[in-house]
């Protein structure tokens, strides 16, 4: 992520109510190849590296809590089952 998240913004803000969503797409790489069909996009290692470093640091700052992990995919065959994602 390009900013740091502080610990005390981000608590106080789960303390009213405020959810961080995740969203698995870039951890399975499938966002990347929709992005690269734009012309964007590095490739796919680093992507999933960065998508990977940025969940850890919201989980690690929110302590788990207030986070809803969505799917985020654009085409119906991405979709992933509750165990899929729960392995993640």
């Amino acid at each position: 992520m390009p900013f740091h998240l502080k610990h005390t913004l981000v608590r106080t803000a789960i303390r009213n109510g405020a959810v961080f969503e995740i969203n698995y797409a870039g951890a399975i790489g499938r966002e990347n190849d929709i992005l690269s069909t734009f012309g964007a996009g590095d490739g796919g290692v680093n992507t999933k590296r960065n998508w990977w470093a940025a969940a850890r640091d919201v989980v690690r700052v929110t302590k788990g809590k207030g986070i809803v992990v969505s799917g985020g995919v654009a085409l119906e065959s991405d979709y992933r089952g509750p165990k899929d994602i729960a392995n993640l």
